[in-house]
């Protein structure tokens, strides 16, 4: 079975074009081309005042925040830190060229009692017992190093002195 071509080309300025297909192209009248007088209009460019963006980005600490490159368009980046209930905000100051950088916390002043989490302090623990214990084995260790230096010493001093009777028998 044959499918007919639906492509049916216009004649335009590229001359007339062959048929395709069992349809025929209508004759299109070719406009003329008339000389358009030119007209120079002086166009003033104003310029374009647009609003700073916001930028929306979520951090997990100050740190990150503070990383965060400044945008050069004057664009306001909005950084919410919600773990430690902080907004950062960073912008481009224009007349110094430095990022200005910003944190807001929202103060929760009406709370009641309920929303509030009590702090559970915890048991005192002397832990007097654990530290001199450790002190005495510092002490301990302490001694067995100075030993160990004073060996090394003694024998240093045996080998030159041996050196020297070595030396002077010769």
């Amino acid at each position: 079975m044959a499918y007919p071509n639906y492509y049916q080309p216009m004649a335009g300025a590229y001359g007339p074009q062959p048929m395709y297909g069992p349809y025929p192209v209508p004759n299109v009248p070719q406009p003329s081309a008339q000389p358009q007088p030119q007209v120079q209009a002086q166009t003033v460019q104003q310029p374009v005042m647009s609003q700073p963006a916001f930028v929306c980005r979520p951090v997990a600490s100050v740190e990150e925040a503070m990383a965060v490159p400044t945008d050069f368009n004057g664009n306001v980046i909005v950084m919410t830190d919600l773990g430690h209930k902080y907004i950062y905000t960073k912008v481009l100051n224009p007349a110094t060229g430095s990022s200005v950088f910003e944190k807001y916390r929202k103060e929760d002043g009406g709370q009641s009692q309920e929303d509030t989490p009590t702090e559970e302090k915890a048991p005192a623990v002397d832990y007097t017992p654990h530290f001199t214990a450790l002190e005495e084995r510092l002490d301990q260790m302490s001694d067995r190093v100075e030993d160990l230096f004073d060996r090394i010493e003694s024998q240093k001093k045996a080998a030159l002195r041996a050196e020297r009777k070595a030396g002077n028998a010769e």
